[in-house]
C-alpha cells in the first residue's frame, strides 16, 4: 500500500507545486514539475503492470492452438484469419513465434495450427484469448456463420477440455415479440 500512498502524496505534491509555479510565472519550475509526474505515470504503469501480470503462469512461454472447428471451409478460413493475425501480434509484441505445427483446410484456410510465443509474460498476455472466437459474415465460400476455436496452452499443461460451440439451429427472435426468455439452443460438442 506505501506504493500508492506514495503515488498519492506525490501528485499532490505536484499540484500544489504546480499552482505556486503558475503564480510566480517560474518556467523552469514548470518544467521540472512536469518531469516529475513523468516519472510518477511511470510508476504507476509499472503498478499497473504487475497487477494484470501476477498470475503464476504469466511470466511463462506460451502455446497458442487454433482448431478451425465444425464450420467447414468457412471455418478454416476463419482459423488461417486468426493465424496470420496472432504471428502479427506476436511480432508487434517483440515475441518470438514459431510455427510449430500446421494442417491446411481441404478447400482454403488450416484445420489447425499450433504457435509458440517465446518472450517475457507471452502467457499473461495471452491467457483472456482462451475460448470460441465466430466470425459471422456472407462470403462467396458460404453463407451460413460457423465458429472457429483457439485455445492456447502453457508449457506445463498436458490436456485441456475444448467446447465447440455449432451453428445456431434456428433464427434468432427480435423484437417486441421476441419471448423475454431466449428459448434458442446451441448444440455443444465437448473434446476431451
Amino acid at each position: 500500500m506505501t506504493t500508492i500512498e506514495t503515488l498519492d502524496s506525490g501528485i499532490a505534491d505536484a499540484k500544489d507545486l504546480l499552482d505556486m509555479a503558475v503564480e510566480e510565472g517560474d518556467a523552469g519550475a514548470v518544467a521540472d514539475i512536469e518531469s516529475e509526474v513523468e516519472q510518477l505515470t511511470a510508476q504507476l504503469e509499472k503498478l499497473e503492470f504487475r497487477r494484470m501480470f501476477s498470475g503464476e503462469m504469466d511470466p511463462n512461454n506460451a502455446f497458442l492452438d487454433i482448431q478451425a472447428g465444425s464450420g467447414g471451409t468457412e471455418a478454416q478460413d476463419w482459423a488461417e484469419m486468426l493465424l496470420r493475425m496472432y504471428l502479427r501480434w506476436g511480432d508487434e509484441k517483440g515475441f518470438k513465434t514459431t510455427l510449430e505445427e500446421c494442417s491446411a483446410g481441404e478447400v482454403a484456410g488450416i484445420k489447425s495450427a499450433t504457435i509458440l510465443f517465446e518472450g517475457e509474460y507471452a502467457f499473461g498476455w495471452l491467457r483472456t484469448e482462451t475460448g470460441v472466437h465466430r466470425l459471422v459474415r456472407k462470403s462467396a465460400i458460404a453463407a451460413i456463420p460457423r465458429s472457429a476455436r483457439c485455445l492456447f496452452l502453457p508449457k506445463s499443461t498436458m490436456m485441456w477440455k475444448l467446447i465447440s460451440i455449432l451453428p445456431m439451429s434456428g433464427p434468432i427472435p427480435i423484437g417486441p415479440a421476441a419471448p423475454v426468455v431466449s428459448t434458442l439452443t446451441r448444440p455443444i460438442r465437448q473434446y476431451a
